[in-house]
């Protein structure tokens, strides 16, 4: 099962995305993602989520009304907007701990954040990841550990190795002018025609245009 910090960054960078926007519409995006698989995201926990994020004031919640029937519509408060950066740089640079599952989130978003921001992620990573290493090194150096656990931990050691190896690469990438962040322009990349993303701009421009009635 997925951690509430996991499922609380997914659900906070779908709105973010494609505020305003209904529960069902988060559910659906990420189902698209299949967070269930390789997330352990489940769908009772993304509504869970959508609503202890606005008791917590990280959601603005609004009650609207589509086809005769009420429906919850999602913003990112205020405090959610100020929140939600924060807890993508802490996960991609390791601050929150060197969960992957938790690094995968972060890099869905990466897009968000400054170029500067990701970079400077990535290298305070690489210093985490490389005392993570380290500290395996020594273990599997250290006689005193059974035979059989030194040598489990040779696989962990590997995997920070290639992590190392790939955050460094990707981190000296972006620098350099690698994919496109916040406040730039350029990225050749659009989702597909039939892809249910569209919908969803369309949908959040007539909530926008029922809230601001609303105001009026």
């Amino acid at each position: 099962m997925a951690s509430a910090a996991v499922t609380r960054m997914l659900v906070l960078g779908v709105v973010s995305l494609f505020q305003p926007v209904n529960g069902y519409q988060v559910l659906r995006e990420l189902s698209s993602w299949a967070v269930e698989d390789w997330a352990e995201v489940r769908p009772g926990s993304i509504y869970s989520m959508l609503n202890s994020l606005s008791k917590q004031g990280m959601l603005t919640r609004h009650e609207l009304t589509e086809a005769d029937r009420a429906v919850a519509i999602y913003e990112l408060s205020p405090t959610g907007l100020d929140e939600f950066p924060v807890l993508v740089r802490r996960a991609l640079d390791g601050s929150a701990g060197l969960n992957q599952v938790m690094f995968q989130v972060g890099m869905s978003f990466a897009p968000l954040l400054p170029r500067d921001d990701v970079v400077a992620a990535m290298r305070h990573r690489i210093e985490a990841v490389t005392r993570h290493r380290d500290g395996l090194r020594a273990k599997i150096g250290n006689m005193n550990v059974p035979s059989h656990v030194r040598h489990a931990m040779t696989l962990n050691h590997s995997v920070a190795e290639a992590e190392l190896s790939w955050v460094t690469e990707f981190a000296d990438m972006v620098q350099n002018g690698f994919l496109w962040f916040a406040g730039e322009t350029g990225d050749p990349w659009q989702p597909p025609e039939d892809d249910a993303g569209w919908e969803m701009v369309e949908q959040a421009r007539r909530y926008r245009e029922e809230l601001a009635k609303r105001k009026g």
